[in-house]
């Protein structure tokens, strides 16, 4: 209700100021395009507010891991950042510090909802793909966390 009343002091100042510099005719001759520019500058100015005043968007959160199906297909909750063909950064909590372990790209999202994510081998990661797996598989699927990320795809 503050900002409503802010814009309609802004109209009446500015059609006061502008009424009064430009005499007695000037405003016979345009009172009606004052009061309609007035009008539309109050629409203008509250749709403007309207879009200053929506809340962001949070994070829209981390996947939880349901499964690892196969050694390099992770099955996890469905969030809505997660479409086919997203890269991912799958990483994994240790001591408080997410050490990264691989890449991974949305390959299916399920009926039910579930998303399957394939991993990719990464140099920035484990050396290779069984050390990767045998990470993955052996830690806690509650210190597992998967990010969106975008990483330059080796040649």
């Amino acid at each position: 209700m503050k900002a409503i009343a802010t814009i309609v002091m802004v109209l009446i100042a500015l059609s006061g100021a502008l009424l009064w510099f430009m005499g007695e005719e000037w405003q016979k001759t345009y009172r009606n395009d004052i009061f309609v520019n007035g009008v539309y500058l109050g629409i203008i100015f509250l749709l403007i507010w309207l879009l200053l005043k929506r809340p962001q968007h949070d994070f829209m959160g981390l996947p939880k891991i349901k499964a690892f199906v196969a050694d390099n297909i992770l099955l996890v909750e469905h969030t809505p950042w997660l479409s086919y063909g997203t890269m991912i950064g799958i990483y994994m909590v240790v001591n408080n510090y997410e050490r990264f372990v691989c890449v991974g790209e949305v390959i299916n999202i399920q009926s039910n909802g579930l998303v399957q994510i394939r991993t990719e081998q990464d140099d920035r990661g484990y050396s290779s793909e069984e050390e990767t797996t045998k990470a993955l598989n052996e830690i806690d699927k509650k210190l597992i966390i998967i990010k969106p990320a975008l990483f330059p795809r080796g040649s």
